[in-house]
């Protein structure tokens, strides 16, 4: 039997192994406490089958500001599936039950960091901003004068 639902407390430590394995990291056993302590489970979305966690995602509550207005938005964290699990629809099926649970909250926007644009997009999502890295040579940069009594150490 398939179910979405949120997460029980007794199932945070599940979620905390798939999110170690997806991500490629290691919790010790003191950050797996602070973290069951510090985790409001009710925040995390799994898709289950026959029981067991084969997908989750994380819905977080925020704010933001656009043009001087507040907006309350859902940020979506945490995406992860079991590699036996994947390329079954889970998490699209996931995506869809959050973006209802936000028009519920009165969350009108959401952000995301996609591994992957294309992805996302399919369910609504759109870059809405590009990371530019200019490297300017110093000799190519205009020269700072000092104002009158400023020493310049070089």
């Amino acid at each position: 039997m398939n179910e979405i639902r949120t997460l029980r407390q007794e199932e945070l430590l599940e979620s905390f192994a798939l999110s170690e394995f997806a991500f490629q990291y290691e919790l010790t056993a003191e950050e797996k406490t602070e973290r069951i302590s510090s985790t409001d489970p009710n925040q995390t979305w799994g898709y289950f089958i026959d029981g067991n966690m084969a997908a989750k995602l994380t819905l977080l509550n925020f704010r933001t500001w656009i043009n001087g207005k507040s907006f309350a938005m859902g940020g979506i964290a945490g995406v992860a599936t079991w590699p036996e699990y994947r390329r079954n629809g889970m998490v699209g099926q996931l995506l869809v039950q959050t973006l209802k649970t936000m028009r519920e909250q009165g969350q009108t926007i959401s952000f995301l960091a996609p591994f992957k644009f294309e992805f996302y997009r399919k369910y609504g999502w759109e870059t809405y901003v590009d990371y530019l890295k200019y490297e300017i040579p110093v000799d190519k940069l205009p020269k700072f004068k000092a104002a009158e009594g400023i020493q310049l150490y070089v």
